[in-house]
């Protein structure tokens, strides 16, 4: 990118070059056949076009022209270009910003009420999670992501980008976002930080860089992602992982096992499984009173990778 009026002159000169060069292919082989002066002229073109908007940027007329996008994703690579990078390259980001916005968008819809969780589906938030291609610009490959075009639902799509932007200016090493991050319930805490692993390059990767632009992301410049940053991001992960999280569920108890200290919690209506509760001694005897009543448990849950944990009783207040 052009940082100085004297890199300005340098690419402005390379601009006339590729017109003139244009000029002549128009007065010389346009006459005799149009196919093959396309063929011919397409590389100037596409050169031109990026010298251009490398102008437009530095003066200040891209920003002018072109109103910034809700998301920006990118390919950040120095040799990184349109008829450099690979198509699976853009659509392994593509994919895998999906999966980071969908784990935010499931971690929001967690801190709903029960009904309101049974109304949101998987599969509107497929939909929710796959918003629409605005465009594929020229430099950095830069795909540009508009909002979901729902007639509900828009709410829960915004406060899950919120908490994945969150979660890359924190991953960037941005102070102020990772203090904000820390505030939240160790579960979104989680789910944000599992979200932002799925965008980091690992070693090896096609792509080495990866970078983050839009109104979303909330800065002037790009957040970029490399190695590095993956590295980080697993660290924090561990670092968290093994804090048990605050949790309240609401349930019918039901299924006492005395002797391991055990009971489930069932929704009212449909009987499903809310959670799998562990109590303690102490409370063996207000948990036989309440068997059938519907009431309001407060506990911890403690990760774990490999199996759903209990959730260790705390309270059970009524309802």
């Amino acid at each position: 990118m052009i940082a100085n009026d004297e890199q300005l002159a340098v690419v402005r000169d390379q601009a006339a070059r590729m017109e003139r060069a244009l000029q002549s292919l128009a007065q010389t082989v346009r006459p005799q056949s149009e196919q093959q002066f396309r063929v011919f002229a397409e590389g100037y073109v596409d050169q031109l076009e990026i010298l251009r908007e490398e102008i437009d940027v530095y003066l200040g007329i891209a920003a002018v022209k072109r109103v910034e996008p809700e998301v920006e994703v990118s390919v950040d690579d120095e040799n990184a270009g349109l008829g450099e990078t690979r198509l699976s390259a853009v659509t392994k980001l593509a994919d895998h910003f999906r999966r980071a916005l969908r784990t935010t968008v499931e971690a929001v819809r967690d801190q709903l009420s029960v009904p309101d969780r049974e109304n949101v589906t998987a599969d509107f938030v497929d939909r929710l999670c796959d918003p629409p291609l605005q465009g594929v610009l020229p430099g950095s490959v830069r795909v540009q992501l508009g909002s979901p075009q729902v007639e509900v639902g828009h709410d829960l799509y915004s406060k899950g980008l919120k908490l994945l932007s969150l979660a890359i200016r924190a991953a960037s090493n941005d102070v102020g976002a990772s203090a904000e991050l820390e505030t939240l319930p160790l579960d979104q805490q989680r789910a944000a930080w599992n979200a932002v692993r799925f965008l980091a390059p690992e070693d090896g990767d096609l792509v080495g860089k990866i970078g983050f632009g839009g109104r979303f992301v909330g800065q002037q410049e790009h957040v970029q992602f490399s190695p590095k940053t993956r590295q980080r991001i697993l660290k924090r992960l561990r670092e968290i992982g093994s804090q048990p999280s605050a949790q309240t569920e609401r349930g019918v108890i039901d299924e006492i096992d005395f002797g391991r200290r055990l009971f489930t919690l069932r929704d009212p209506e449909t009987h499903a499984t809310i959670a799998l509760c562990k109590y303690s001694a102490a409370q063996a005897g207000e948990v036989d009173r309440l068997r059938r009543h519907e009431e309001e448990v407060v506990g911890t849950r403690r990760p774990n990778a490999l199996r759903t944990t209990p959730l260790q009783v705390n309270t059970i207040r009524g309802v």
